[in-house]
C-alpha cells in the first residue's frame, strides 16, 4: 500500500482496514507463552483466538514440531488449516552446497560429509538446521573460513553455533 504506518498507530490501522491486511507471524516456536491463554498481554493468542483482527488473513510460520503441538489443540484445530513445507531434503542440501561451493568441490564434498557424519551421530546439524535453506546457507558460509569450519566441526548443540555467529 501507499500508506506508511509506524508505531502506535499499526494497530489502529489494522483495526480499521482489516480486509485489507495479511498478517505473517514467523516464528511461533521460539514463543514462550501459552497461546491458549486469553489474556490481554498476549496479543498472539488473541490473534490466533479471533478476538482480534478477526477479519485479516493471518499466517503463522514454525517449526514442525511447534505445528504438531498447536494441531492437537482443539480451538485451532478448527480454526486453522495446517500446511507443511517440505522438499529441502538431502539431495536439496548436496545440490545447494555443489551450487555454493562451484569453484570448490572439495568444500562442496567436506559440507556433505560432515552432515552425514552429523546424522549418524544424532543429526543436531543435519536434522535441525541442514533441511531449512536459511540456515544451510548459514553453514555453507561459515564453511567457506577454515578456520571457522573447524570449529563447527567440533560444536555439539546448534546453541553453540549460534553463539560462534554471535562472536
Amino acid at each position: 500500500s501507499d500508506v506508511n504506518i509506524y508505531g502506535k498507530r499499526l494497530d489502529e490501522y489494522i483495526r480499521t482496514n482489516q480486509n485489507k491486511v495479511m498478517l505473517l507471524l514467523d516464528g511461533l516456536d521460539e514463543f514462550d507463552g501459552d497461546i491458549t491463554e486469553n489474556t490481554r498481554d498476549n496479543v498472539l493468542s488473541q490473534i490466533m483466538g479471533e478476538d482480534k483482527f478477526k477479519e485479516c488473513v493471518v499466517i503463522i510460520a514454525t517449526r514442525p514440531w511447534r505445528a504438531d503441538k498447536i494441531s492437537n489443540i482443539d480451538q485451532f484445530k478448527k480454526k486453522f488449516t495446517f500446511i507443511s513445507i517440505e522438499g529441502f531434503g538431502k539431495e536439496h542440501q548436496h545440490e545447494y552446497a555443489n551450487k555454493f561451493f562451484c569453484k570448490d568441490p572439495d568444500k562442496a564434498k567436506s559440507i556433505q560429509h560432515f552432515l552425514e557424519e552429523d546424522e549418524e551421530g544424532g543429526g543436531v546439524f543435519s536434522k535441525i538446521m541442514a533441511p531449512y535453506p536459511i540456515y544451510m546457507a548459514m553453514l555453507c558460509h561459515m564453511w567457506q573460513d577454515d578456520s571457522v569450519r573447524e570449529q563447527v566441526e567440533k560444536l555439539q548443540t546448534v546453541s553453540q553455533l549460534l553463539n560462534l555467529v554471535g562472536n
